[in-house]
């Protein structure tokens, strides 16, 4: 009997410089936006001014950090679709067939209640602190998405290493005063 040999997936191969913008709006995600913090004063009106207690709502975390995650993650579709058309070839074991399928399919019945939603405004973009709703939601997927098709060889992991150590230092930092 002779052994299966196991496929690998394949590498990805583009230069180093090519390789730092694939990976750049990943090291913005993990080591630059949650550093963000700063008051935004929301007025509110329809159905969260029915439920707050107030006529404003005050967020120092999720409004500008949202915004910059939904400019990344559409730059994150423009770098992946400059890679396809450059002649990367995306292709998929079952492992990863059936983790982008139930990631469609998730993003399809979200879809599917947000739209159906008596709080259309609310399910598309959030309430007001929080800011995570269906816009919200695709941005997380595809930046799942993305991160799957850009992490192909053990030393990428760099790319998470570094910004996340730079985080805590920065926090560190912070922490003590």
């Amino acid at each position: 009997m002779s052994k299966k040999q196991k496929s690998t997936k394949p590498k990805i191969t583009v230069p180093s410089l090519n390789k730092r913008v694939l990976f750049a709006p990943l090291v913005v995600l993990l080591g630059i936006i949650p550093l963000i913090v700063r008051l935004n004063v929301i007025n509110l009106s329809g159905d969260i001014n029915v439920a707050w207690t107030s006529s404003q709502a005050f967020d120092f975390f999720s409004w500008y950090k949202s915004n910059i995650i939904i400019f990344m993650v559409l730059f994150m579709v423009a770098i992946f679709v400059y890679y396809l058309s450059q002649g990367d070839k995306l292709t998929l074991d079952k492992t990863e067939i059936m983790a982008y399928g139930s990631n469609v399919l998730f993003l399809a019945f979200g879809l599917l209640s947000t739209m159906l939603s008596a709080h259309t405004a609310v399910a598309w973009w959030g309430a007001p602190e929080r800011c995570e709703g269906m816009v919200m939601l695709i941005c997380y997927c595809v930046m799942m998405m993305y991160t799957a098709y850009a992490f192909r060889q053990i030393s990428d992991f760099r790319y998470i290493v570094i910004p996340l150590c730079f985080l805590t230092a920065v926090n560190a930092f912070l922490g003590i005063f």
